[in-house]
């Protein structure tokens, strides 16, 4: 039985998304006025959390159901939450033009979006499923591919049966000598590069366990997956000199990386590889 992709239910949880997390989980099932809401709540966040739903409506050409639909679809229970936590956000934010302070800022929202998405059972089931693999597969393409590189060298470190594959073909190739003892570690920005699909399709066929690191829900890649753990899209930075779109997959790693470590065995592997 696969695993279903990350979602998050309880009022209390929820409450823990800021708007831009909101809008990378759910954002696909909206329409597309409720998209000109999105937008306008994206770039305009200090006006949102004050102005009235009429308002609203009227900047962006839409209704008030439009509003109260675009609000439950992003899972808050009315308009007033939304701006409630809207301005909890906008509370935190810094004007800081200093290179490094505002460098800083960007990496704590990262890093904190990322941990917001994080489900603990669903990483609980990951390791697992890491601990108990024969053969482990991590792929990606492009800058994706350089986050597998360092993941699968850190596994390997450890101790763990780890290859990184950044070339389509041999994915292929690899992908159809697998098992169901085996664990397939799918890594994409989209959700949707073609390689990375071909390659858990194979995975799929053969009953290998899928693991996705993405940053988009509801796309082929979490379909297919058995596991799919979510990390921030730093487009809620809104700098477009802020170029950086692995770091929240280089944190989710080192999140995985730690709790491994945690393990004396995979500690001891680790430590007498970094002396070789």
């Amino acid at each position: 039985m696969r695993y279903q992709p990350l979602r998050i239910s309880s009022k209390s949880n929820m409450k823990e998304l800021n708007f831009q997390n909101r809008l990378q989980l759910y954002g696909s099932s909206l329409s597309k006025s409720e998209m000109r809401v999105a937008e306008f709540i994206a770039s305009n966040t200090i006006d949102a959390a004050i102005i009235s739903s009429n308002d609203l409506a009227q900047n962006v050409g839409t209704s008030n159901s439009t509003i109260s639909r675009f609000c439950q679809k992003l899972q808050y229970r009315n308009y007033i939450e939304l701006q409630t936590l809207l301005k909890a956000e906008n509370n935190t934010q810094t004007n800081s033009f200093d290179v490094v302070d505002r460098l800083n800022h960007y990496y704590d929202v990262v890093f904190s979006s990322t941990a917001e998405l994080l489900d603990k059972n669903t990483f609980s089931k990951f390791i697992e499923q890491l601990q108990n693999a024969d053969q482990i597969l991590v792929c990606g393409i492009g800058s994706s591919g350089l986050t597998a590189i360092e993941l699968s060298s850190r596994l390997m470190r450890m101790g763990l049966s780890s290859q990184a594959i950044t070339d389509s073909s041999l994915m292929l190739m690899k992908a159809n000598r697998f098992s169901p003892r085996d664990l397939l570690i799918a890594i994409s920005t989209s959700g949707e590069t073609q390689e990375v699909l071909k390659t858990c399709a194979i995975a799929n066929n053969i009953k290998t366990p899928i693991c996705a690191l993405t940053k988009n829900n509801n796309t082929q890649l979490t379909a297919l997956s058995d596991i799919t753990l979510f990390v921030s899209d730093e487009n809620q930075i809104h700098d477009n000199l802020f170029v950086n779109t692995q770091l929240s997959f280089l944190f989710m790693i080192d999140i995985i990386t730690y709790t491994l470590l945690m393990n004396p065995t995979y500690n001891a592997s680790y430590q007498k590889a970094q002396h070789i």
